[in-house]
């Protein structure tokens, strides 16, 4: 993730989180659709609601403590929006790496 900073200006890391610091409720998301989340995200927080969003970056290898490395202690529910869709699956893949995460 440096190496690609040092190329385009750009810092990303795995997971980057946006939104209140005691956030209470988060969104997990990757793909185009963050942006949007972000905004809405920000946008309610800075109103006071406790809500935030993790932005995955990079999805495989999924890092377990890197990504609980970014999510506020004050979280008591999780969404997880997954673009991926497995009829007859117990989830979709990025839901449930999530929560093995979380377990």
């Amino acid at each position: 993730m440096d190496r690609f900073a040092e190329l385009t200006g750009r810092q990303y890391r795995l997971f980057d989180y946006y939104g209140h610091p005691e956030a209470e409720r988060i969104i997990v998301l990757m793909g185009s659709g963050a942006e949007a989340a972000r905004e809405t995200v920000e946008h309610l927080a800075s109103k006071g609601e406790r809500v935030g969003l993790v932005q995955v970056h990079l999805y495989r290898p999924f890092d377990v403590p890197a990504f609980v490395s970014v999510v506020p202690k004050s979280v008591k529910k999780v969404a997880v929006l997954d673009r991926t869709k497995e009829p007859g699956a117990s989830g979709e893949p990025l839901y449930l790496d999530v929560v093995a995460a979380f377990a």
